[in-house]
């Protein structure tokens, strides 16, 4: 059974359509799953979907697959994205715009986030000596950090395992006093890489997380990203 997804269009405004979906990431391909539920009291049909310009440039590799809707019912379909050259200029940020239409309603607008984890790649794990001669290279200007308060690390292992599962791969640990201190990568498209030292006492709220990149605008996207998955 698959969690229920946030509702992005509430049937209120939606005049009783209602849509809930999120951006996915399953073997190596982004999707965007999301699910329609038709609260009004005629079919709905024809449904299109198109996405305005964003940072990664992601846009629908096709038509949406959802069949009529009876009064009542729900559909729920996997949307697969492409990367494309839509890009939207300025700063990197997680906003994904989106616009559904069907046969019997007026189109529906809606903003959506991509939490930047989906984009984590599958080959964003480093080799130990790259990720040391890569951190060194970087300036220090090039490295953040940010405080978790509220983070939890119960077990070291099941943190590796839970963060491998979304592409930020561990590379070594070490311990500092009480504290653990967890090495790991990522990498994002265009082949920009995040080299992350995450440190926390096992149990004890409050966890730290610094990280080196060239490319610093990815910082804030980085640390959201970061805070879902260690939440």
């Amino acid at each position: 059974c698959r969690p229920p997804l946030p509702v992005v269009l509430p049937s209120t405004t939606g005049q009783g359509l209602q849509i809930s979906a999120q951006l996915v990431r399953r073997d190596g391909q982004i999707y965007y799953d999301i699910s329609f539920e038709n609260g009004t009291h005629g079919v709905l049909d024809g449904f299109m979907i198109q996405f305005n310009k964003n940072t990664f440039g992601l846009a629908a590799g096709g038509p949406l697959q959802v069949p009529p809707l009876q009064p009542g019912s729900s559909a729920r379909t996997l949307l697969a994205m492409v990367f494309s050259q839509n890009v939207s200029p300025g700063a990197p940020n997680s906003l994904l715009q989106v616009a559904v239409k069907n046969n019997q309603q007026p189109v529906w607008y809606f903003s959506d986030k991509g939490l930047l984890h989906v984009f984590f790649g599958e080959d964003g794990k480093m080799e130990r000596t790259s990720f040391l001669e890569a951190w060194k290279s970087l300036p220090d200007d090039n490295e953040f950090s940010k405080e978790y308060p509220n983070s939890v690390i119960s077990s070291i292992d099941a943190t590796v395992e839970h963060l491998a599962a979304s592409n930020v791969f561990f590379i070594a640990k070490r311990k500092n006093a009480n504290m653990d201190v967890l090495y790991l990568s990522a990498k994002v498209p265009r082949g920009i890489p995040f080299l992350i030292e995450l440190t926390a006492a096992v149990g004890v709220p409050g966890a730290k997380c610094a990280v080196k990149t060239p490319n610093r605008e990815f910082v804030p996207l980085f640390f959201e990203a970061m805070e879902s998955l260690i939440n």
